[in-house]
């Protein structure tokens, strides 16, 4: 019975620290407001505001245009 505890405990542990490390989002922080840079289709950094769950939606008319 130890042995089997002891596989499943080494087992756990090796899956555990195999695990992905976290990905890294850059952000920039602007009147309060979180930006992520981004790409859609052929248009690069491209502003996107994070939405939090603030009340009202807010568009960039510039990005728009594009």
């Amino acid at each position: 019975m130890n042995s089997k505890f002891l596989f499943l405990a080494l087992s756990i542990s090796t899956a555990l620290s195999a695990q992905k490390q976290p990905t890294l989002i850059p952000f920039s922080l602007e009147n309060n407001s979180v930006y992520i840079q981004g790409k859609v289709n052929a248009v690069d950094n491209v502003k996107f505001l994070f939405d939090t769950g603030a009340d009202g939606s807010v568009i960039n008319t510039n990005s728009k245009k594009k």
